[in-house]
């Protein structure tokens, strides 16, 4: 997945994101160096882990949204306090959350982008197509 912020944390969150994809699971090394690197953001941020960690374990929490010509994509995340859904660019590091533009401040992203990214790369994300049009509306 590409980003368009190049600093430290995102890159080494890239590189184990890489790591995450290539075994298909989340081990305790992983979870390790996710805490790790979040846990250095500030609490919002350990929160945030913990919360995009619980929505990955719910079954359809999270959805990735898939035009069905164009193939480009976003995805639907459920919030953990709240019957709300948002929409998450990850590629973007995006969320239509409130608390987006706090946690920029404090953290690498919100727990519905990161809930995306780790439900991407291990496979979880219920993927459902979409009509075009449809896309093109919520883009």
């Amino acid at each position: 997945m590409d980003s368009l912020d190049s600093s430290p944390s995102t890159q080494t969150l890239n590189e184990l994101l890489g790591s995450i994809a290539e075994h298909k699971q989340l081990d305790d090394e992983h979870l390790m160096a996710l805490m790790h690197l979040c846990g250095q953001q500030g609490d919002l941020a350990t929160t945030s882990l913990m919360n995009a960690l619980r929505l990955v374990d719910i079954p359809n929490a999270v959805e990735k949204l898939v035009a069905n010509r164009c193939q480009r994509s976003y995805y639907k995340v459920k919030d953990l306090a709240s019957d709300l859904t948002f929409t998450c660019r990850p590629s973007q590091r995006h969320c239509t959350c409130d608390r987006f533009v706090h946690v920029l401040m404090d953290a690498i992203m919100c727990e519905h982008v990161l809930a995306a990214l780790l439900a991407e790369t291990l496979g979880t994300a219920r993927q459902v197509p979409i009509d075009d049009v449809d896309f093109a509306e919520h883009s």
